[in-house]
């Protein structure tokens, strides 16, 4: 996993934030479902991958405006932001994937658009923290 941490420079992680992030607008706007989706006789399984993506893809908005705020700070707030920013899509990912689509009645529910919310905002505040406490910590 070194090897693949390595690989991440500043400029491939902000190139590949960005180009994660035009998909994820490519998916949120529904374009994905009529491009791929309509005319297809496994329509309610196609809506529902596309679903998935766009609720997987939520999260690299963020990934690249923090990728952006990641040129200006130290390397060693750089290198653990990109650790903790690694990590955390995986464990992510995991989650999204055992999460059920819906989940309890009409008074507590769980979604999976819920769990998508949920580890924006948690990604977020870590990131803001971490890239924060870094490149403020004197050494």
């Amino acid at each position: 996993m070194n090897k693949f941490m390595e690989w991440f420079t500043r400029k491939k992680f902000l190139i590949s934030a960005l180009v994660l992030s035009i998909v994820f607008v490519f998916f949120y706007t529904n374009s994905a479902y009529y491009s791929f989706c309509d005319g297809n006789y496994l329509n309610e399984s196609c809506g529902s991958l596309v679903k998935f993506i766009k609720l997987l893809f939520y999260v690299f908005p963020a990934i690249f405006l923090f990728s952006v705020i990641s040129f200006f700070v130290s390397d060693k707030a750089f290198f653990s932001w990109r650790k903790f920013t690694v990590v955390f899509f995986l464990i992510y990912l995991a989650i999204l994937i055992v999460t059920p689509w819906y989940l309890g009645d009409a008074f507590l529910n769980l979604q999976k658009a819920h769990i998508s919310y949920l580890g924006l905002f948690v990604y977020s505040l870590i990131s803001l923290i971490l890239i924060v406490y870094k490149s403020l910590k004197k050494e």
